[in-house]
């Protein structure tokens, strides 16, 4: 990341395992295979508007944007892991809150969208799964592991 501040480390942290400062990232010598923009809130329609050039653009979060390669998406790395784990749609749970995780939610069949999840995702999901602020993952785990819900 370009940015030095540690306030904005702090916001990247929880969604990335290894962040390296850099001065310039036209300087970064690797295979970019996604670019996150933090942006205001008010701006993430406008800025994934203005970058949906040839990458895949996707909102990621109230502040975020990802472009990445056409064909590079979490229904992509989900059906990998199934095909790798022998397991079925029908044995896949996952859980999603922004557009970033539509070709997820359409790879299995017991799809959450988070209660405060975005429109998309509302409409894309088979279920619906307490707010991310509610802790609604473990939420929906929980009933299912102490056998108060069934899947």
């Amino acid at each position: 990341m370009e940015r030095p501040d540690q306030k904005f480390a702090d916001a990247v942290a929880p969604y990335y395992r290894a962040v390296q400062v850099v001065e310039n990232l036209n300087d970064v010598e690797d295979e970019i295979i996604k670019m996150a923009v933090n942006v205001g809130t008010s701006k993430v329609q406008e800025m994934a508007d203005a970058l949906d050039v040839p990458p895949q653009v996707v909102i990621s979060g109230s502040h975020w944007v990802d472009a990445m390669n056409h064909g590079v998406h979490k229904g992509l790395a989900l059906g990998a892991l199934q095909k790798e784990l022998g397991i079925s749609d029908d044995e896949t749970v996952v859980f999603g809150d922004y557009p970033n995780d539509l070709e997820m939610i359409k790879t299995a069949t017991y799809s959450f969208a988070m209660a405060n999840a975005h429109p998309e995702v509302a409409a894309a999901a088979n279920f619906t799964a307490p707010a991310n602020t509610e802790h609604g993952v473990l939420q929906v785990l929980r009933a299912y592991l102490e056998g108060r819900t069934q899947l």
